[in-house]
């Protein structure tokens, strides 16, 4: 019997975990979610799921370094896709707390600001254009 050869498979057959790469400016993953930070404004841009936590968690760390007491995150282009990537979220604003720090997210799709109801966390994650009535003493 003669030996078979095994051949590794190409990163592109192992799919996007294994060809995610961190870049110098915008944090990227393939076609999926980019965050870009400027000064105390992180803008998302894409699809944050599970695997895309990661990107946020690398920008929060980035903005808890730059000192801003408070920060601004758009979200006009994010699409949420599951239930990990809003405990991401969640968690970035955990993380903001702990270090007493203030984040406003800006842009949310009507999906994402009805989660954030849902839990609560509207009244102190969205600006007050955007948030819930219960900010205007009404309940819902």
């Amino acid at each position: 019997m003669g030996s078979i050869a095994r051949r590794r498979a190409p990163a592109a057959a192992l799919g996007p975990a294994h060809r995610a790469r961190r870049t110098v400016g915008p944090v990227a993953l393939p076609a999926r979610l980019q965050a870009e930070l400027v000064g105390n404004r992180l803008t998302l841009t894409g699809q944050l799921d599970g695997r895309g936590a990661s990107v946020l968690h690398g920008a929060v760390s980035s903005l808890l370094r730059a000192g801003h007491s408070s920060w601004t995150i758009d979200a006009a282009r994010l699409v949420v896709r599951d239930d990990d990537a809003l405990r991401a979220l969640v968690g970035c604003y955990q993380r903001a707390l702990r270090h007493d720090r203030r984040v406003t997210l800006h842009g949310a799709a009507p999906p994402l600001r009805q989660a954030l109801a849902r839990l609560r966390l509207d009244v102190h994650l969205l600006p007050r254009e955007e948030g819930s009535s219960r900010r205007h003493g009404t309940s819902t």
